[in-house]
């Protein structure tokens, strides 16, 4: 049991840490941004608070899942089992928290932009809110990957010493939840250029959506390739 336990333990830290380190540093990017906008234009700050705030919630919910696997983790699972449930339980915690950094960056570097180019091109705020929220959005799906893929492994694990399964266990964590930082952030970078792009020029605003959203996809692919990687070990063990 001891082992058991203490994968429990060092998963549910894996999980809420790394999610609170991404998450964290988006949310105060976007705090600080928005009160360096206020500051430039301060007839704005109404409009910057709301969008400030609107994309500071958003860039929470990969910490929430972050919060929900460390639960999960501490009072839900089984206590018992042999190697390959320690294993998946660490693997878990990883690729939830891995997942969560990628997803809170991005979200945090869209946000703080959205707050810029409010301040700069208040009369454009719904169109910029808008664009940034679908931009989160999409940055935000390899988080939900690690979620499932963190889900499996704390629920679908054999209880097993097999050193196959516990290599495919702990390869699944790892494909998904790095596979999910690169994927976050750099959609997220797409969405604050794209939006800095939208507050400069209005009317290619369309074309610039259409840009962000070939761009994202193109780059989201590589989110679902560690995906079906992860789902491959998982199920190959």
């Amino acid at each position: 049991m001891e082992p058991v336990m203490f994968a429990k333990y060092l998963g549910a830290a894996l999980a809420m840490g790394l999610a609170a380190l991404g998450c964290g540093f988006g949310e105060g990017r976007i705090a600080g941004k928005a009160s360096e906008s206020i500051i430039r234009q301060p007839k704005a700050a109404g409009e910057v608070v709301r969008i400030m705030l609107v994309t500071q919630a958003v860039s929470e919910t990969p910490g929430i899942f972050g919060l929900l696997i460390a639960f999960v983790l501490l009072f839900v699972v089984s206590s018992q089992g042999q190697a390959s449930v320690v294993v998946a339980y660490v693997s878990a915690g990883f690729c939830m928290g891995a997942g969560a950094i990628g997803a809170g960056l991005g979200e945090g570097i869209a946000g703080s932009s959205s707050c810029e180019s409010i301040a700069r091109y208040p009369s454009q705020s719904e169109n910029i809110m808008f664009s940034t929220l679908i931009g989160q959005a999409i940055s935000e799906t390899c988080a939900i990957f690690s979620l499932v893929i963190s889900l499996l492994l704390c629920f679908n694990t054999p209880d097993t010493q097999n050193i196959r399964s516990i290599g495919a266990l702990m390869g699944a964590g790892l494909s998904m939840g790095l596979g999910a930082i690169g994927v976050g952030v750099g959609n997220g970078w797409v969405t604050s250029r794209a939006v800095r792009g939208i507050g400069r020029n209005p009317r290619a605003s369309v074309h610039i959506l259409r840009t962000m959203f070939i761009g994202q996809a193109v780059t989201e692919s590589l989110g679902i390739y560690s995906l079906i990687i992860a789902i491959a070990l998982f199920f190959m063990q």
